[in-house]
C-alpha cells in the first residue's frame, strides 16, 4: 500500500502509480495541464485535476443551501484552496444486500426435465454362447513374447515394443 501520485490518496495503487480512480480520470481527461487549484501537473478536467474535483465534492457537501448547489460541484472549483486527504476507494458506492433471497430458476429458460431412473433391463431371451465347445489352442504360460520371435501381426508387434 503506498500513497496515490494523482490524488495522493493513501491505499492501493492500479497502475503506473496511480489508483484506479484516478487511471479512468487520466484515460477520460487525456489533457495534462498546471491544475488551477492546487498548481500541479497533471490531467485536468475543464482544468482541475481530480484532487480538486474530489475536495469540490467535499466542500459541496459542507456548504450546500440549496437543491442546485447540492447538486452542482463547478460553483465550489473556484473556492479549492486546500485538501483534505483521503483513503482510496472509500467513496464508492456499493449496492444494498438484497432483503429476499434470490429466486433461482424463475427467469429464463426452464429447468431440464429429470432423466429416467436407470434401471438395468430385464433380458427377453438367453442367447447361448457362440464357442462353448470348441477347444482352446492357446495357453498362457506356453509362448514367452519376450524371448521369442516377434509375432507376425504388425499391430501386436507394435503394441509389443511400446508396452
Amino acid at each position: 500500500m503506498t500513497s496515490c501520485a494523482g490524488c495522493l490518496a493513501w491505499g492501493w495503487t492500479y497502475a503506473q502509480g496511480v489508483c484506479l480512480a484516478c487511471y479512468n480520470f487520466a484515460a477520460r481527461n487525456p489533457v495534462t495541464g498546471d491544475c488551477a487549484g492546487c498548481g500541479r501537473r497533471l490531467p485536468l478536467k475543464k482544468g482541475y485535476c481530480r484532487l480538486c474535483w474530489c475536495q469540490a465534492r467535499e466542500d459541496r457537501a459542507a456548504l450546500a443551501s440549496d437543491a442546485r448547489s447540492a447538486v452542482v460541484i463547478a460553483p465550489y472549483l473556484p473556492g479549492v484552496r486546500h485538501h483534505q486527504l483521503f483513503f482510496a476507494d472509500m467513496n464508492q458506492r456499493h449496492a444494498r444486500p438484497r432483503s429476499m433471497p434470490r429466486r433461482r430458476g424463475a427467469k429464463g429458460r426452464p429447468r431440464k426435465p429429470l432423466p429416467p431412473p436407470a434401471v438395468q433391463p430385464r433380458p427377453a431371451a438367453v442367447q447361448p454362447a457362440l464357442f462353448d465347445t470348441l477347444p482352446r489352442a492357446y495357453r498362457f504360460g506356453r509362448t514367452d513374447l519376450r524371448a521369442g520371435p516377434p509375432p507376425g501381426n504388425p499391430w501386436l508387434a507394435w503394441a509389443l515394443h511400446l508396452a
